[in-house]
């Protein structure tokens, strides 16, 4: 499979667990946006919430990354620009990927 091609279907597939998630994450709303951490917290803490968060971390930021990466390729027309460009994309992406891990790891090490 070609570059082009193999990107595309990844950026399609990072999207499909999102669907499920962000309906699990409706379901779950009074947890989301409840006023009280410690409530928010120990929501956070459970086993399941904590896998379909990590997972929504990580699809949605690849997703969002390839997103954007798609516009710069495709609107950027200096080849220098547009590599910088994609670089700051791929490292900001992932540096608030990774600081979000961390945050939700910390949750649960500090209530277990």
């Amino acid at each position: 499979m070609k570059s082009a091609g193999k990107h595309w279907l990844l950026l399609r597939l990072s999207a499909l667990p999102l669907i499920p998630l962000v309906l699990y994450f409706l379901t779950q709303v009074e947890h989301l946006t409840t006023k009280n951490r410690h409530e928010f917290v120990s929501w956070a803490a459970q086993p399941l919430n904590t896998t379909a968060l990590l997972l929504f971390i990580f699809c949605a930021f690849y997703h969002g990354c390839g997103g954007i990466g798609e516009i710069i390729e495709d609107y950027i027309p200096a080849a220098r620009q547009r590599s910088v460009l994609l670089s700051l994309n791929k490292i900001i992406f992932a540096a608030l990927g990774l600081v979000s891990i961390y945050a939700l790891l910390a949750i649960n090490i500090r209530t277990h």
